[in-house]
């Protein structure tokens, strides 16, 4: 069976990780930038969504990556 997980793992703490040692997703699909519990993930990992504004991008100082033509996902590994 493989396991899929969008933004945060359940059971995952969103700064620390898998700390309670829960499961580790096969596919993780951040949402729209990986969180710091995803910093040592070595599974299949995208970034999804290309909907954050200008406005936000810049006020939270974000760097959100170059989507290609109208893909919705990025792949990171």
């Amino acid at each position: 069976m493989k396991i899929s997980s969008i933004d945060v793992p359940s059971g995952w703490d969103i700064e620390k990780g898998n700390i309670n040692n829960t499961f580790i997703p096969d596919l993780l699909v951040s949402l729209p930038l990986p969180k710091n519990c995803s910093k040592n993930y070595k599974g299949i990992h995208y970034i999804g969504g290309r909907f954050v504004p200008k406005w936000m991008e810049k006020e939270f100082d974000m760097t959100i990556p170059t989507y290609e033509g109208y893909s919705q996902i990025i792949k990171l590994s």
